[in-house]
Formats: C-alpha cells, sequence, structure tokens
C-alpha cells in the first residue's frame, strides 16, 4: 500500500509521539511540550542524521477521536510508556512556522506497506538551537493526548 506522498490539508493534524521527558507539566498535568520533541536525531554510529520528523496523519483513521487515539497508537512502531501522549500538530501552523523562520516545511501523508497513516514533515532545522523548534512547540501543537 505505499503511496505517492500529499500534503495534509489545512486544518488536518500531524500526531507526533511525545515521550513523558519531553512534555512540560503543571500540577501532573500536561500542559506543553518541550522543543526538542521538534529536533532531529543526530546521526550516532551507523545511523544517518535523521532527514524529517515521523507521526501520523491524524484524520486518515475516519472515527471519532477516541477510536483515532486507539488506531494512531497502533500504527507508532515505539513501546510506549506511562505519562507519554501524543502531540496533535495542526499542519497549517508548522507550515506557517517554517515560513516565519525562514524554512520551507512541508507536512506529508506518507503511506507505507506497514503504516498506511504514516506521515512525515520535512524542511526542518538540523540546528538544535534554530527559533523553528521553540516557535512550534508554542503555536502549532493544538492538543495533547495522555497514552
Amino acid at each position: 500500500m505505499k503511496g505517492k506522498s500529499s500534503d495534509i490539508p489545512d486544518g488536518h493534524h500531524f500526531a507526533r509521539y511525545c515521550a513523558k521527558a519531553r512534555t512540560i507539566r503543571k500540577d501532573g498535568a500536561i500542559v506543553g511540550v518541550y522543543p526538542a520533541l521538534f529536533s532531529l536525531r543526530p546521526p550516532k554510529g551507523d545511523r544517518p542524521q535523521e532527514g524529517y520528523l515521523s507521526g501520523s496523519y491524524w484524520e486518515y483513521f475516519a472515527a471519532p477521536d477516541a477510536n483515532r487515539k486507539t488506531e494512531t497508537q497502533a500504527a507508532i512502531p515505539l513501546e510506549k510508556r506511562n505519562g507519554d501522549c501524543l502531540a496533535l500538530l495542526c499542519a497549517q501552523r508548522l507550515r506557517k512556522v517554517g515560513a516565519e523562520t525562514g524554512l520551507s516545511v512541508k507536512v506529508l501523508h506518507s503511506p507505507s506497506k506497514s503504516n498506511p497513516a504514516y506521515a512525515k514533515v520535512t524542511g526542518t532545522p538540523k540546528d538544535e538551537t534554530h527559533s523553528f523548534l521553540a516557535s512550534a512547540a508554542k503555536a502549532a501543537v493544538v492538543t495533547l493526548v495522555a497514552l
């Protein structure tokens, strides 16, 4: 089922897995995410520099949000732990933050055989101090869904 990549429309969401360590909490409640959520992994050993952010296309699952959460969790091939969440990012806001920080950010639905909801964000900076990271953490996150 590998398909051609297509833009995720304005108003739709890119769901990014967020480990508990990357969440900001107040009185135990998740209130935000750290900019590190948007950092590309640097090269390590045989692994090359990460070229884009991975996630899921939230609206791919045509279901109520509670079911989307279950379907999205199943589509993400990571071990989920207590306190982790999904950060739902507005595709339009991600592109806007990219443009405002001098980047050509694309939010793409890139289905694969193993994950038809697979999505990625390209054009993000390799520099961990780039203003895009903090701006995206503040402006693009719409909802945080506890796992």
